[in-house]
């Protein structure tokens, strides 16, 4: 990263509606148009009725999500509805699983298409022949869906068919933290359009974290708040299990996981489905290492500090940037001090990757620094190369590499340690060495918050 110079400074109620992303429109505006937006909202939702204040809050929770293009690539989502009613569904198809019992304490197994209506249905095994008690049954498992894959992906859908969102204010949630309040209201959607929901947006998180259901548009006070907690990260998209207490017992999904393969026999029979099998998935690490690094995608601001032989410690405030690009293959970060030091503004920029052997991240990193300094330019460009593994919990990157300052210079190994604290903090630490036998010896620490 920032490598030593002569000088520090050089350096069971929803509104329910379509959860089918729509695809992305070629772009064909005219020139001076504004770009496309990265969260697109669906078809039909009230634009002329939501405000832009609220809108914006609904992309940025989009992002500290994994993103639109994550959540419209997700593909298999699987959970148990409380615990109780169990789905499997494929999001690019339409196409769901749903698993209950009937009053009597009979097995029901519906597969169906959410697009078409149609599907099978089977009681302890045995095929629903009877045309009318199917269609009955094809409507229940939709209804089912509707109501049970909100409680799951609701803030996937704040800019859903049907949806007008607008910003209510600043609020607390009921562990005292402050957030911002979104309401959605429907029109001519789901099973219950006259639902509405008011949304806790956390100012700390950024995601939803409480939400409140009235049964009328028109109704003062909510039937009921639950809080949405224990946020985790499935495949490449965030998921929340937790709602607390409903009537006095637990609220919570169990079996929730996201695939990107599973056998085309678990829509189209009724044999049973190994769970553990299933579920294993949801906690083991990301096939490519690059996706461990999401979490660092967004604006930080912080401070570095460091040293140089003979000179005090110093530190410099410096803003951070990480995004996606080229498809998602590389994550490219900049960063820059807020203000500039001694010799003008620390400046660097590069590209994380993975290595072709599925485990290593590459990095390059470059300063494009050619800075102003009052009446004069100075140039510092440099470009180095370094790679790196995590440790087995995936929260610590390690990066090394070698560098030369110039001919008559030995040789250096230079080390980086990304370690992720948490959603909302990170730290750099740089060490160097002389030789591969000698002390490590600390350059410069990064410390980033998320803005």
């Amino acid at each position: 990263m920032v490598r030593r110079s002569t000088s520090f400074y050089v350096l069971v109620m929803t509104a329910g509606l379509c959860l089918n992303a729509p695809a992305l429109a070629q772009d064909t505006r005219p020139a001076g148009r504004p770009a496309p937006s990265p969260n697109p909202a669906a078809p039909g939702f009230d634009h002329e009725g939501s405000d832009a204040k609220a809108i914006a809050i609904a992309d940025s929770v989009m992002e500290k999500m994994g993103g639109r293009k994550a959540w419209d690539e997700t593909r298999f989502i699987t959970w148990k509805f409380f615990g109780r009613r169990l789905h499997v569904w494929d999001k690019h198809t339409g196409d769901i699983r749903v698993e209950s019992q009937n009053r009597e304490g009979q097995s029901i197994v519906l597969l169906a298409n959410l697009n078409t209506g149609e599907g099978k249905a089977f009681i302890d095994g045995e095929p629903v022949a009877d045309a009318d008690e199917l269609a009955g049954m094809m409507k229940n498992a939709k209804s089912w869906w509707i109501n049970d894959s909100y409680w799951l992906v609701m803030p996937y859908k704040l800019k859903d068919s049907g949806v007008t969102l607008t910003y209510v204010g600043e609020g607390a949630m009921a562990d005292g933290r402050a957030a911002d309040m979104l309401q959605l209201v429907f029109k001519d959607v789901g099973d219950t359009p006259n639902n509405k929901y008011h949304v806790w947006v956390a100012k700390d998180s950024g995601l939803v974290e409480q939400w409140a259901y009235f049964r009328e548009a028109a109704d003062a006070e909510p039937g009921f708040i639950t809080p949405w907690a224990n946020w985790k990260k499935y495949g490449r998209i965030m998921l929340s299990d937790d709602r607390g207490e409903m009537r006095g017992n637990p609220a919570r999904h169990t079996d929730v996981a996201v695939y990107d393969e599973l056998p085309r026999s678990i829509f189209d029979s009724p044999d049973p489905i190994e769970l553990p099998s299933l579920g294993a998935m949801q906690d083991r690490p990301d096939d490519n290492p690059l996706e461990r690094l999401a979490a660092l995608v967004g604006s930080w601001e912080g401070n570095i500090a460091g040293h140089n032989p003979g000179d005090q410690e110093r530190a410099l405030p410096i803003r951070w940037l990480t995004e996606w690009a080229f498809d998602r293959r590389f994550l490219r970060f900049e960063f820059t001090s807020v203000e500039a030091g001694e010799r003008g503004f620390l400046e660097w920029v590069g590209y994380f990757t993975a290595a072709e052997d599925g485990r290593t991240i590459e990095t390059v990193w470059m300063n494009p620094g050619i800075r102003r300094k009052t009446d004069r330019f100075f140039d510092n460009q440099r470009i180095f190369f370094e790679r790196g593994t995590f440790d087995p919990d995936g929260k610590v990157l390690t990066l090394e590499s070698r560098q030369q300052e110039s001919a008559d210079e030995p040789e250096k190994v230079i080390r980086s340690v990304f370690t992720l604290i948490d959603a909302d903090h990170f730290t750099v630490v740089d060490m160097e060495r002389p030789t591969d036998t000698g002390p490590w010896v600390p350059a410069f620490t990064f410390t980033l918050t998320r803005k």
